[in-house]
């Protein structure tokens, strides 16, 4: 389930960068998945994977949370 934009912002920092620490090993998963031909299902799983990446890597350039 991807994270809106309004969840991550009330998200404390430690919390956003745990968050981005799980979603790259489970894209590094799945990938691997994928380029075996294992995971023919994991197309949109990426896919959201990616893109919520993108959103916390976003905040966190932005100047992350007020909230520490």
């Amino acid at each position: 389930m991807p994270l809106k934009n309004k969840e991550i912002r009330a998200m404390p920092l430690k919390a956003v960068n745990e968050r981005l620490g799980e979603i790259q090993k489970e894209l590094l998963k799945l990938s691997g998945q994928r380029a075996t031909g294992a995971g023919q299902k994991n197309n949109q799983q990426i896919r959201i994977l990616k893109r919520t990446k993108a959103r916390l890597l976003t905040h966190l350039r932005q100047g992350g949370s007020k909230k520490k």
